[in-house]
């Protein structure tokens, strides 16, 4: 399975499920608070041409009396090790596996 990557969007998506309720949050705490700064305006500085990128919306959490906070926790905490990162392990993928062939 291909791996994606992905920063603000993977956070804000965790955040609505589990403000909203719709499921369950499997992982690691996130890197990034459940209230946050987000799309990105990019512009050059005609003199220097420097590049720059500001975010210039704020989505604020479903769940507002959770703020502020600086992550958002899982709800099965599942870490990843150098180790499984080495021998191409997914171990939330795995615990997700877990959980839906006993659930069945």
């Amino acid at each position: 399975m291909k791996k994606l990557y992905t920063f603000s969007s993977g956070n804000w998506f965790a955040v609505i499920i589990k403000d909203n309720n719709i499921g369950k949050v499997i992982g690691e705490p996130t890197g990034n608070q459940p209230s946050i700064y987000g799309d990105i305006l990019s512009f050059e500085t005609p003199n220097s041409g420097f590049m720059f990128s500001v975010s210039y919306k704020k989505f604020i959490r479903p769940n507002t009396e959770n703020d502020p906070e600086d992550y958002l926790h899982p709800d099965i905490e599942v870490y990843t090790t150098i180790q499984d990162i080495l021998n191409g392990r997914d171990l939330q993928i795995e615990k997700l596996i877990e959980i839906v062939k006993n659930n069945k």
